[in-house]
């Protein structure tokens, strides 16, 4: 079991080494990132330490694959299996539950270790699964994929986005938005196998292009609902459910290009703190949005004509 947890760790800093980033100066930037993120989170979220306290069992959850937790039930007796899940649970939840201590919510942070560990006992919480038809085409496989699979979380915003309307919380609807925009980010994640970026009959530029003007549409038709709705019961605040539309197609577009950026490489840590620095400065989407447009021409130029 300790041979395992050694083997994670060099993994890891091989991973960091790997993407061309000091494997300490890694650290410190997740250890600082993470602290700037959650006050951020606690300063303009209402029911932030339930908003948190979800995202570390989605992180959690991210654990308990069934192919991986198979695999490990392979190598491990049963008891050896449980302790690595269990330490690998808690070491996830241990960050969040720090912070939860610092703003003296005791209670959220015990029951949060108490749910993370019995989320041990079983396999993740798989997504919807059910080949529904979806409003898209058939090139843009991410959102296909991705609406399907995450078909529950658009569902909790347009509710969101109701009840919002009902008791007439703005917040509360950007909130809904926030959760249509990041979960369409989401979307990006896994890249395909080259051949089904080789049997596009386009250069480089042209595939970017395509798959950007998908990324726009699709996401528009998964927005709107919110954003009409909000800017037709807030008036006042028409400008700024723009400015959150405007701002969920930069961070779509970071994500698509990030991507090819690193193709056929999944997301790397570099991609990583690309994303989350913009999330603490979002004016930085406006300089590496570009940088990761011009990465991903130059790898793509070695699969396409």
């Amino acid at each position: 079991m300790k041979y395992y947890f050694l083997l994670q760790y060099e993994r890891f800093k091989r991973f960091t080494t790997d993407s061309g980033i000091n494997f300490l100066l890694a650290i410190i930037i997740a250890v600082i990132g993470f602290i700037i993120l959650s006050h951020l989170i606690f300063g303009k979220i209402n029911l932030a330490a339930y908003v948190y306290s979800a995202s570390c069992v989605f992180f959690v959850n991210l654990l308990g694959k069934e192919d991986r937790n198979n695999f490990l039930k392979t190598i491990y007796n049963k008891s050896s299996y449980r302790k690595i899940r269990l330490i690998e649970n808690n070491v996830v939840a241990f960050p969040f539950l720090l912070f939860l201590i610092y703003m003296q919510l005791y209670w959220i942070g015990f029951v949060l270790i108490v749910l993370v560990s019995i989320f041990s006992l079983f396999n993740s919480v798989k997504g919807f699964n059910y080949a529904f038809p979806t409003p898209f085409f058939n090139r843009p496989f991410e959102f296909i994929i991705g609406f399907r699979r995450f078909f529950g979380l658009f569902l909790l915003s347009y509710i969101l986005t109701i009840i919002a309307i009902q008791v007439e919380n703005f917040n509360l609807g950007i909130f809904a938005l926030l959760i249509t925009i990041f979960t369409c980010v989401g979307f990006y994640n896994k890249s395909e196998t080259a051949f089904f970026v080789w049997i596009y009959n386009l250069n480089a530029t042209q595939f970017l292009q395509q798959k950007m003007v998908a990324a726009l549409l699709f996401y528009s038709m998964l927005s709107f609902p919110i954003v009409i709705s909000l800017i037709i019961f807030n008036p006042d605040n028409w400008y700024f459910t723009f400015v959150f539309y405007l701002i969920g197609i930069l961070y779509i577009f970071l994500s698509l290009l990030g991507k090819y950026a690193y193709f056929p490489s999944e997301i790397n840590v570099i991609q990583g703190f690309a994303i989350g620095f913009t999330i603490i400065f979002p004016p930085l989407l406006l300089i590496i949005i570009p940088i990761f447009y011009s990465k991903s021409k130059q790898k793509l130029n070695l699969f396409l004509k």
